[in-house]
């Protein structure tokens, strides 16, 4: 779900602070880092006191594979990192998209493999699935919480290769679009 709230935050994030634009030092990109580091600072901390406490009055056993969760954390902020910065620019360029993208966020949201478990479906959807990069980082959640106690399916190097995509194209469109956005706001 941090891919969806960081995406949302780093749409506005240039309107939202244009007036900071008028230091030499800052730029475009500085504004949206800050918002989506925000993002994922908030939901990160949110994440750690919430097992925290639930681990502490005994309703969640202590995690099997911390560090894995870790990873598998690390590897969704990059994720939402390299996705904030495509929504960013497309909201920017395209007013339309700027006004569907909540709606379009929330039809995403249950492909992103919080709702239901890889394993549950055949071995053709499966595979299908897997395509979809949230659910390899869900995967590698579930898999550092639960360990072999469940059966995960998950790429990590698939979620690697899709964070640098999509980090690479949204550094090139706002590169590209950056005179664009300036005028625009």
């Amino acid at each position: 779900m941090m891919w969806r709230n960081a995406s949302s935050r780093a749409k506005n994030s240039v309107t939202a602070n244009n007036a900071l634009l008028y230091h030499r030092n800052i730029k475009i990109l500085d504004l949206v880092y800050a918002r989506i580091f925000l993002e994922v600072i908030g939901a990160s901390a949110a994440q750690v006191f919430v097992i925290s406490i639930f681990i502490f009055i005994g309703l969640i056993a202590i995690p099997y594979d911390p560090f894995y969760m870790l990873c598998a954390w690390g590897l969704m902020c990059w994720f939402s990192l390299g996705l904030g910065l495509i929504i960013f620019v497309l909201s920017a360029k395209y007013e339309a998209f700027d006004k569907m993208w909540g709606t379009l966020s929330f039809i995403l949201m249950p492909l992103s493999g919080a709702f239901f478990w890889v394993d549950t479906f055949p071995h053709d959807i499966q595979k299908l699935l897997l395509y979809i990069p949230p659910i390899n980082g869900t995967e590698m959640f579930r898999a550092g919480y639960f360990g072999p106690s469940t059966i995960t399916h998950q790429s990590v190097s698939y979620l690697v290769f899709c964070d640098i995509v999509l980090l690479f194209v949204g550094l090139t469109m706002v590169k590209i679009n950056e005179n664009y956005i300036l005028e625009g706001n």
